[in-house]
């Protein structure tokens, strides 16, 4: 079980890091989009009921309402570790890239 959680996990965090990758390339608007949030929404509940109905077939045809909450609980916290950790590397990169291009231009300006 922990393994399939661990796998799957990468798999969602992945598909989330391909989502946010995209609407952050798109600009601001199309990323603070209401459209976007519900339509990454309904990718995210339609993976993780597929990655579901998948570990039920795994494990055979029963599955209980405990399983079911606590993969998809696991599923859904490494995936969105993820995902915050690389939303964190993303805006602080941006930050740093910008900070050194402004370091840069004013050490130019100061020579001149």
């Amino acid at each position: 079980m922990k393994d399939y959680i661990l796998k799957n996990g990468l798999v969602f965090g992945a598909i989330s890091i391909i989502l946010n990758s995209a609407a952050y390339s798109l600009g601001v608007d199309f990323f603070m989009s209401p459209a976007l949030s519900f339509f990454k929404k309904v990718i995210y509940v339609t993976v993780l009921v597929f990655l579901t109905l998948n570990f039920r077939k795994i494990i055979g045809d029963y599955i209980s309402f405990k399983e079911t909450f606590s993969v998809s609980l696991r599923i859904v916290a490494a995936g969105s570790f993820i995902s915050t950790m690389f939303i964190m590397l993303l805006f602080n990169f941006r930050n740093i890239l910008s900070y050194s291009n402004m370091c840069y231009s004013c050490v130019i300006y100061k020579k001149r």
